[in-house]
């Protein structure tokens, strides 16, 4: 008998995890005039309304030799500077000169969203 409640609780527990992780909807992080940006599960996606590109980036947990060191520019347009760094995203809107900053959590898929450094 308690092999069968044990099972049977195992069971529910998958069903329930499974259920959870199927229903990964865009969370939305920031949507005003210059910047939409979506987190749906490990991809974040920036889209440019200015000049009407989408960048999305991957969150992975890498070992630490495979690690991020230095920070990089990834995108530098006349609109839009997107520096890559640590566990970080950095937003430059350059027309209104507006700096966000996207923080990644220790916990996936933890994120939050700054305005400013």
């Amino acid at each position: 008998m308690k092999k069968y409640i044990t099972l049977l609780m195992a069971l529910f527990i998958t069903l329930l995890f499974t259920s959870c992780l199927s229903r990964a909807e865009p969370r939305k992080l920031l949507d005003n005039e210059y910047l939409k940006i979506t987190q749906t599960g490990g991809e974040i996606s920036v889209y440019d309304v200015s000049g009407g590109v989408t960048y999305t980036f991957h969150i992975r947990h890498k070992n630490a030799s495979k690690r991020l060191t230095e920070p990089y520019t990834a995108v530098n347009t006349p609109t839009l500077r997107i520096e890559q760094r640590h566990k970080e995203i950095i937003l430059t809107v350059k027309k209104c000169k507006d700096k966000y900053t996207l923080r990644i959590g220790k916990i996936f898929p933890k994120t939050s969203l700054i305005k400013g450094g």
